[in-house]
C-alpha cells in the first residue's frame, strides 16, 4: 500500500530525504507513505502530519481517521464499500495497457460490484493527456532552472529556454495547471474517487540506466505485451497528472499475474477530502485488496 496526501496538507522536511534537485519535489515529484497495510499508512501519515516549523504554511493538525468503522460517509455511519462510488479509467494517451493488467483492473472492479459498490468505466480520459505531459515537462523544467544558481540558470537557458522562463511564462504554466486541476475535479464531482492502473505492466525486472544526466537517469523501454513503450510513459503515464495537480493518491494490490507478479490499482480522491480515502484504504484492506508476502 501506498499514500499521497493533497500536496500541503503534510510536510516532507525531515521525512523524506531532499533530493539533487532541490525545490523541484514538492510540485512535481510528491512523495507519500509506504506500508503493508491501511491503518499503517494511516498510522504513519497521522504521525507526520501537523505543524512543522520549518513548513509554516501547512496545514496545522492531524488528519488520520480513526477505525474503518467509524466511516462517516454522507451523514450516515457505516462500514459498508456499498456507500461509495467508483469510476474506473484506463486510459492514458496513447500509452497501453498490459492484457494481464487489463484483466486484473476488471477483476478489481467486480470485487467492488459485488461488495455493492457503484462502479463505472470512464469512455475518455480524465484530461487531455498530451497537453498535461507537456505542461509537465514545462513545469519541472522551470523549477529545475529555479533551484540553480542564477549564473548556471542563466547559462543553461541558452540551451533550453524552459530553465530560465519569463514570469509571463511561469504564470501560464500556473493558468493551466489550474485548468488541471479543473479537469480532474470535474471527473470527480459525481464519484468519490477513480481508480486507475498503476503501471502498464506488473512489476518488471530491475533495469540499469541507458544514460545520465547528472542526477537524472533514462532507462530503456518496458515490453507491454510484446510492444516497447518508453520507460516513462509505461512507469508514469497513469501517476504524473496527480503529481501535478496536487490531488491525494492511494495504491492498493489488485491482484497477481500468471507469474505471480504484482499489480496494482491507483486510487485518486478530491483534494483536501484525504480523510475519506484514508477511510475508504481501511474499508477496502482485506476485503477487495489485500497485500500477499512475497513467496521467496
Amino acid at each position: 500500500y501506498s499514500y499521497l496526501p493533497t500536496s500541503g496538507l503534510v510536510p516532507l522536511a525531515g521525512f523524506v530525504p531532499s533530493l539533487p534537485v532541490g525545490g523541484v519535489a514538492p510540485r512535481v515529484l510528491r512523495h507519500g507513505v509506504l506500508a503493508r497495510s491501511a491503518d499503517d499508512i494511516a498510522a504513519a501519515v497521522n504521525a507526520i502530519a501537523g505543524p512543522h516549523p520549518d513548513e509554516p504554511w501547512l496545514v496545522p493538525f492531524p488528519l488520520a481517521p480513526g477505525p474503518a468503522s467509524q466511516v462517516d460517509v454522507d451523514g450516515t455511519a457505516g462500514t459498508a464499500l456499498d456507500r461509495f462510488r467508483f469510476a474506473m479509467c484506463t486510459h492514458a494517451g496513447n500509452v497501453p495497457i498490459s492484457g494481464e493488467t487489463a484483466r486484473i483492473v476488471t477483476e478489481f472492479a467486480d470485487r467492488l460490484r459485488n461488495a455493492g459498490s457503484a462502479v463505472t468505466f470512464l469512455d475518455t480520459d480524465v484530461s487531455e493527456f498530451d497537453r498535461a505531459t507537456r505542461l509537465w515537462a514545462r513545469f519541472f523544467s522551470f523549477l529545475m532552472g529555479r533551484s540553480m544558481p542564477g549564473a548556471v540558470r542563466r547559462l543553461a537557458g541558452l540551451a533550453s529556454r524552459g530553465l530560465n522562463p519569463s514570469l509571463d511564462s511561469y504564470l501560464e504554466i500556473e493558468r493551466e495547471r489550474d485548468q488541471l486541476i479543473r479537469e480532474i475535479d470535474s471527473a470527480l464531482a459525481d464519484v468519490d474517487v477513480l481508480i486507475t492502473p498503476v503501471s502498464s505492466t506488473s512489476a518488471f525486472p530491475i533495469m540499469s540506466p541507458t544514460r545520465s544526466r547528472g542526477p537524472m537517469k533514462g532507462y530503456g523501454p518496458i515490453d507491454v505485451d510484446g510492444a516497447p513503450v518508453s520507460y516513462p510513459a509505461a512507469t508514469c503515464a497513469f501517476g504524473f497528472r496527480f503529481a501535478l495537480s496536487g490531488h491525494p493518491v492511494a495504491t492498493v494490490p489488485a491482484g497477481m499475474t500468471g507469474d505471480g507478479l504484482p499489480v496494482g490499482v491507483q486510487i485518486v480522491g478530491r483534494r483536501w477530502d484525504d480523510q475519506r480515502l484514508l477511510q475508504l484504504l481501511q474499508l477496502m484492506d482485506g476485503t477487495v485488496a489485500r497485500f500477499t508476502p512475497p513467496d521467496w
